[in-house]
């Protein structure tokens, strides 16, 4: 697929991780062309070199906070005057009317009682209006993917200043609520209700229909489109190529802001990619491929994609899935450098062998404890006792889980240590390559 003429696009890294990965896949795919941005960069005005900004999943509390108040001023301003957001999942929490949100569109996040808190796979919308870009060469049915999304809530009174591109309709084959296949629960001829009451979260996608899938509106001179779907699924071709639609015809912007800016690190050498750092991320990919492997025999999980767990219901899957995958394509952009005789592109000041060791003992740590608590929540399903990924009155398993994740619903712990640090050095290897 080759992109037509599109504007600027700046990619936001920050507090990403895997959606950062799929985003990044799905544009190359799409053959949008598109810059790396950064939470610093963006608060040191380098979105005046562009038109767009996409932001991908996420948790949106996490991407607000890493830009600071001067980051979340300078994209209300980029939007204002004239600017394209593109915000999806995590990306589209982040523009919306809610505390640390930047308040682009009149619109709240349905609180998780209200809505239905854990679902995934292809499910079908209809269009609101078959004109909208996004719909131009595409045929109906339309199936699309969701990855443990949020819902919107619409203001009564302010509805008149947002538009409804899509809504939610019936799932499809693939479609899960929580760990329940909804497919197999209707062949089953199971009721919602008992299942609800079980797990205590409302889980029938009937509740979904009808609601708002994906919406846009206007901020000042510029235009916002959030979607709580990932058209950014890089092995969906529909979501590509609505996708491909949406920065091509949507958010394509009339007129120049300024020359593209190749954004990067300032400041810094280039250091070739060491025997040793391809040594430390063969270990650590064997040793999260172990770690996945224990929770399959344990039946904790399974892969639903190459790059995305389904996990069973109290136990962390997510987490682990995205260490993982974070691991692979960390070694495979390390493999590729040092193969192509190139450098990565380091700050200067930074201790990159202190940086090797430090990556070294998280992962140790992180894997060994993960393994053990995977172990010892697999012998409390075992004996009957109903877990939740937050709660449980095992000592042992929360002291495990504190270390591992903090008792956040967030990202914390060991865990954020590790996925922070693997972040940047993939951030920088990416730039590197270019």
């Amino acid at each position: 697929m080759q992109a037509e003429k599109t504007g600027k696009v700046a990619l936001l890294w920050d507090e990403s991780f895997l959606w950062g990965i799929m985003a990044h896949r799905a544009l190359k795919k799409t053959g949008i062309p598109f810059d790396l941005i950064t939470a610093r960069e963006i608060a040191r005005g380098d979105l005046d070199h562009y038109e767009v900004l996409f932001v991908p999943g996420g948790w949106a509390g996490d991407k607000s906070r890493s830009l600071g108040e001067e980051g979340r001023k300078m994209i209300d301003h980029f939007v204002r005057c004239g600017g394209r957001f593109v915000g999806f999942c995590g990306g589209a929490g982040l523009a919306l009317d809610v505390e640390e949100g930047l308040s682009l569109v009149p619109v709240r996040r349905m609180p998780t009682k209200e809505r239905i808190p854990n679902f995934s796979g292809k499910i079908r919308v209809s269009p609101s209006d078959l004109k909208h870009p996004l719909w131009q060469g595409m045929s109906a049915p339309h199936f699309f993917c969701a990855w443990w999304p949020g819902q919107f809530l619409l203001d009564r009174e302010k509805v008149g200043r947002v538009r409804i591109v899509a809504r939610y309709e019936e799932p499809g084959p693939d479609f899960y609520v929580a760990d329940l296949k909804v497919e197999d629960l209707v062949t089953g001829s199971q009721d919602w209700e008992t299942w609800e009451e079980l797990y205590g979260i409302r889980m029938n996608p009937e509740r979904l229909r009808g609601e708002p899938a994906m919406l846009e509106g206007a901020c000042g001179a510029g235009k916002v489109f959030l979607s709580y779907l990932h058209l950014d699924t890089p092995d969906d071709p529909e979501g590509l190529r609505a996708l491909h639609n949406l920065f091509t015809r949507w958010a394509f912007v009339r007129g120049e802001r300024g020359g593209r800016k190749e954004s990067g690190l300032q400041d810094a050498e280039w250091v070739r990619v060491r025997q040793d750092a391809l040594e430390l991320l063969d270990a650590l990919e064997k040793a999260g491929e172990e770690l996945i492997a224990l929770g399959r025999r344990n039946y904790l999980w399974f892969w639903r994609k190459p790059y995305l767990l389904q996990w069973r219901r109290g136990v962390r899957g997510m987490e682990y899935g995205i260490v993982l995958i974070m691991v692979r394509e960390l070694r495979r952009r390390f493999y590729r450098l040092r193969s192509s005789a190139r450098m990565l592109q380091v700050p200067i000041g930074e201790n990159w062998p202190e940086g090797l060791d430090t990556v070294r003992m998280l992962g140790e740590e992180f894997f060994a404890l993960g393994k053990r608590l995977l172990l010892l929540e697999r012998f409390a399903l075992n004996r009957g006792v109903q877990l939740h990924h937050l709660r449980t009155d095992d000592p042992e398993i929360g002291r495990l889980r504190e270390v591992l994740f903090s008792s956040s619903k967030r990202f914390g712990g060991l865990f954020k240590e590790f996925l922070d640090r693997l972040d940047g050095l993939l951030l920088m290897a990416m730039r590197s390559e270019r």
